[in-house]
């Protein structure tokens, strides 16, 4: 997978437009049999369990370099997410 395939797989996935656009703290993805946590707040990635094994291993570390390649874009997606939503809680105090 490259870096182009990677950000469609995590926007397409379905929890990817509630984390953006309204507001949800992360979400839980399943990438080659891990599970993989990653947060809004700098789109930081956690896992949900400790690798046991050399496959889990190698998957994490593809996982690990994927999302790194793309998190500063991910990162500025995010922000402007957060932005889009803090302009409209602050406006719908004005209707």
């Amino acid at each position: 997978m490259n870096r182009n395939q990677f950000l469609r797989f995590l926007r397409n996935h379905p929890g990817w437009e509630n984390m953006t656009r309204r507001g949800s703290s992360g979400i839980s993805v399943c990438y080659g049999n891990v599970h993989f946590f990653i947060f809004r707040d700098e789109a930081s990635h956690y896992l949900r369990a400790v690798p046991q094994d050399s496959t889990t291993l190698a998957v994490v570390r593809v996982f690990n370099n994927l999302m790194n390649s793309c998190r500063r874009e991910l990162v500025e997606e995010l922000d402007h997410w957060n932005m889009v939503r803090l302009m409209r809680d602050d406006n719908e105090g004005d209707r």
